[in-house]
């Protein structure tokens, strides 16, 4: 899970919250947690090439 949040797209984001609900366990919160504050402090993955931050839903690819 190398990838930030805005620069994959919305099929594979559904797929990660899956991947995510069934691995589920308190390391993987705490893994979760750090990384993210090191991708904050470091403003890394924060938008989406071509946009602000990500495009808008909208239920299709």
């Amino acid at each position: 899970m190398s990838q930030s949040r805005n620069a994959i797209n919305w099929e594979n984001k559904f797929q990660l919250n899956v991947w995510y609900v069934i691995r589920w366990s308190l390391w993987l919160d705490f893994k979760i947690l750090f990384s993210t504050a090191f991708k904050v402090c470091r403003q890394e993955g924060r938008s989406q090439n071509g946009y602000g931050t990500r495009h808008e839903f909208s239920g299709k690819n």
